[in-house]
């Protein structure tokens, strides 16, 4: 890890309230605000997740196939244009 050093001005040191200067020592009532900004947005998020891109209800999600215990060791690949569970016994002469 590299080090920086501060760039200093009279017995000051010079700090960044923007949070933007690299080689500027960030200005701890900044770096407050920032993180209590960021902790109030955290906060403000409702569990569990009501809408998605606008759209409420019940969200069903039809790309992907629903899957079970046979499917194990299958991947999805697409076929037609739609999603499928496949196998693939060989490849390369490698089995799966």
């Amino acid at each position: 890890m590299a080090t920086k050093k501060l760039q200093i001005v009279g017995s000051m040191i010079n700090t960044d309230e923007t949070l933007t200067k690299s080689g500027v020592a960030a200005d701890a009532a900044a770096v407050g605000s920032a993180i209590n900004a960021m902790e109030e947005q955290i906060d403000s998020i409702e569990f569990p997740v009501s809408s998605v891109n606008g759209q409420t209800g019940e969200i069903q999600i039809t790309e992907v196939p629903s899957c079970t215990l046979a499917d194990n060791g299958k991947f999805l690949r697409v076929v037609n244009g739609k999603i499928v569970w496949s196998t693939v016994p060989n490849a390369e002469e490698v089995g799966f």
